[in-house]
């Protein structure tokens, strides 16, 4: 029988950010009340950090928010096959 493929997620909780920077969710929050995270997105009430956005930040060397946004390319406002 094949292994089941193992899909890492698109998104990340608070939890899997804090564990995938080796530090609190405490500190988590009070990275990203203080701008110190990229900005997370809301889904469902809850936080949520793109996980290929937080690979460019540690790439980039982990800037500020504000350094950050103006750094990186600005999101495309619409997706192919969108419907507006």
């Amino acid at each position: 029988m094949p292994a089941t493929p193992v899909i890492a997620p698109l998104v990340l909780k608070v939890e899997c950010l804090a564990e995938a920077l080796g530090t609190s969710v405490r500190t988590i929050h009070r990275l990203n009340g203080s701008g110190k995270l990229p900005r997370p997105s809301r889904l469902g009430g809850q936080l949520r950090w793109d996980r290929a956005e937080i690979e460019a930040w540690i790439a980039a060397g982990m800037p500020g928010r504000r350094a950050w946004e103006r750094s990186r390319p600005a999101p495309p406002t619409s997706r192919p096959g969108s419907r507006r």
